[in-house]
């Protein structure tokens, strides 16, 4: 669940006003999409973890995925066997100190997928500049967040791997995500995390803007977070 540290900072006149460590399971339920076939997975379990550090009205924010347990999806694909790792980062700034915050950063997906019974090994590498915009409004022990993230460009490519030989193909992509999520304070600096995110991810080849592939889906998200510096 969650992971959590004590980070001090006595240098500091003022201390950082809160910072957050946290980890999250979310499993997705959807659909990828190639020219050549489609694959539908249902509770494909994302390990991601978290954190943040704010200070006045000054958030930075990193979400991960670290590339290390395969998934595996069966389909008119065939078996894919993906490892994919992927870094959410953005610094946010609360336009009223609490309510609403505006982000800017990055999004970065590493991916390497195995298709079987062909043998094909498919390396892929993107990202892109992202926004964010939230809402924040708290009711009792629960504190609610509706999220709209955006990565309207990114750029990147795949290098395929089949019999020997090697080609790569450079691709453009864009992602929008809808995320709403309950942080409910179970204790002193402990919070219980529940909600949901809705994802389309969508890519084209440069060479001719043939679909590379779409992904779309829902997650639900359990999980928790630690609060260090309130």
């Amino acid at each position: 669940m969650a992971v959590s540290c004590v980070l001090s900072a006595p240098a500091l006149a003022d201390p950082v006003v809160n910072a957050t460590l946290g980890a999250t399971v979310d499993p997705v339920f959807g659909q990828h999409v190639e020219p050549g076939g489609t694959t539908n997975f249902a509770g494909l379990p994302l390990v991601t973890v978290e954190g943040s550090a704010r200070y006045g009205n000054t958030e930075l924010y990193a979400e991960g995925l670290p590339p290390v347990v395969p998934l595996t999806s069966t389909g008119t694909l065939g078996t894919l066997s993906t490892r994919l790792g992927f870094l959410f980062s953005t610094a946010r700034w609360y336009l009223d100190g609490r309510h609403v915050s505006i982000g800017l950063g990055e999004t970065l997906y590493h991916q390497v997928t195995t298709r079987t019974p062909s043998g094909e090994i498919d390396r892929s590498d993107i990202a892109g500049l992202r926004y964010e915009l939230r809402g924040i409004e708290s009711y009792g022990k629960s504190t609610f967040t509706l999220s709209l993230e955006a990565t309207p460009v990114m750029r990147g490519g795949v290098r395929v791997a089949l019999d020997g030989e090697q080609a790569f193909d450079g691709e453009r992509a864009a992602q929008t995500e809808l995320r709403l999520r309950d942080d409910i304070r179970i204790a002193k600096n402990v919070d219980l995390l529940a909600g949901v995110r809705y994802i389309n991810f969508a890519a084209a080849y440069l060479a001719g803007g043939g679909l590379a592939d779409r992904n779309t889906g829902i997650a639900l998200t359990i999980g928790a977070l630690a609060h260090i510096g309130q």
